[in-house]
């Protein structure tokens, strides 16, 4: 049986790279006839020390330059994999590092597949719907880092206008890398938003683990994410959760839910 070492970004939970990778090595986990490993590292030494511990067959690497950027040099001769972030739309040059690794697994079907480069799947959590309950008001929910361009505020405003009674869920943790502080000036945005005694906005900040996440977005009549438009920072996550969670989805036209 073969050995693949999955290595992940190790610095913190609290950051979209690192969510994207762990989910996406649950999901091949348990692919059959192939033993895969998972370590977590932030730095070369790190990283060889895994390598020769598990002496892997073939190493997938959950990359993105900026956090990893200790991994400059090959370091022994199994083929490597990369799965890369920030993508833009068919835009292969930002990522590419043949001098790195040798295939590229695509999580956007968007891309166009060719040689070393796979395409496959975005990893969603399988969730089972067991509620049949309705809610006595809208319940409108989001999820993501709290950061300035994906507008959860317009989400509140839009509530505001459209109902006189509603209740708003957000869930926006703070992001590991938020040196700005946006998550004070985003909840403060949405706060501003409401005119009316009717509409209720709750927003909660505490890490929380995916089911988690699932399970609140789930008990909303409808999550919405209202990115801006022209952006584009690859794929966006919190989709991901959105679709797991089985209820109504309204998103803007930002090519980061091209999914």
């Amino acid at each position: 049986m073969k050995t693949i070492l999955y290595i992940n970004y190790g610095v913190t939970k609290e950051c979209g790279v690192y969510d994207l990778g762990l989910r996406h090595y649950n999901s091949i986990k348990d692919i059959e006839g192939y033993k895969i490993e998972y370590a977590e590292v932030n730095s070369l030494q790190q990283y060889k020390e895994v390598l020769f511990y598990y002496n892997p067959d073939a190493v997938v690497m959950n990359y993105l330059a900026g956090l990893s950027y200790w991994f400059q040099n090959r370091v022994g001769g199994c083929p490597m994999f990369c799965v890369p972030h920030d993508m833009r739309e068919n835009d292969w040059n930002l990522f590419r590092r043949d001098d790195l690794f040798d295939f590229y697994i695509i999580l956007d079907k968007n891309i166009s597949e060719g040689h070393k480069i796979l395409k496959t799947n975005r990893p969603l959590k399988e969730f089972e719907n067991v509620d049949y309950y309705q809610n006595k008001i809208p319940k409108i929910g989001s999820f993501g880092f709290a950061l300035t361009h994906k507008n959860f505020n317009l989400i509140v405003r839009e509530v505001n206008k459209t109902f006189d009674e509603a209740e708003i869920n957000f869930h926006m943790p703070k992001a590991f890398y938020d040196f700005e502080n946006q998550t004070n000036q985003v909840i403060h945005d949405c706060k501003i938003e409401i005119t009316k005694p009717g509409i209720e906005l709750n927003i909660t900040t505490e890490f929380l683990s995916e089911d988690e996440v699932i399970n609140q977005l789930h008990h909303n009549d409808i999550n919405c994410l209202f990115y801006d438009g022209g952006r584009d920072l690859g794929i966006s996550s919190s989709l991901d959760f959105l679709i797991s969670a089985q209820k109504p989805i309204l998103v803007t036209e930002s090519p980061m839910f091209r999914s």
